[in-house]
């Protein structure tokens, strides 16, 4: 019943000479991360769903994500706060099998159950130590191979034009008054 209101679009062809271009790229980018040790990128891929685009993605945001990992777990401790400390290893574990960071993923559960089951601190130190070894590696590594990203720079093109702005507005306004909803 609802074909009636709901029109299909036409189909588009995914066959563009810029997406075999992409795709090369794509190629070169899933080889370069291949290559850094304790990631499984053809595992993180897949489960990326096979989109090079959003394995990046989740490569970036887990890079800036995890860089103050160690700072933030100490800070935690150091007040003893076992719920933010539990918090943040289950965050590194979760976040590490996400893109396919075996070890972390292991040394991040190893601490979580620790800190829940109040292991004393030298069992904390020793799991830190590992994990802080790991993430200095593994970071900057991803990091390097990353493409530079332009897909979330907000900056302005040019200087805001307040007239321009009110003038635009204005017809806006007038135009859904009117009943335009396609203003």
């Amino acid at each position: 019943t609802l074909i009636r209101w709901i029109k299909p679009r036409p189909s588009v062809s995914l066959a563009e000479p810029h997406r075999v271009q992409a795709d090369a790229a794509d190629c070169k980018l899933v080889e370069a991360l291949s290559g850094i040790a304790g990631l499984d990128v053809r595992t993180g891929l897949h489960l990326a769903r096979g989109r090079p685009g959003l394995y990046v993605k989740l490569l970036r945001k887990y890079v800036t994500g995890q860089a103050g990992f160690a700072e933030q777990l100490d800070a935690a401790l150091e007040r003893f706060d076992q719920g933010t400390a539990v918090r943040l290893a289950h965050t590194l574990k979760s976040v590490s099998v996400q893109i396919r960071a075996e070890t972390l993923s292991l040394l991040a559960s190893l601490l979580e159950r620790a800190i829940k089951e109040g292991e004393p601190r030298p069992v904390f130190e020793a799991l830190q130590q590992q994990i802080a070894e790991v993430l200095n590696s593994l970071l900057p590594a991803i990091a390097d191979v990353l493409p530079e990203d332009i897909g979330d720079d907000l900056s302005p093109i040019g200087p805001f034009d307040q007239t321009l702005f009110d003038e635009v507005c204005g017809l806006l306004d007038k135009q859904l008054q009117a009943g335009d909803f396609e203003a």
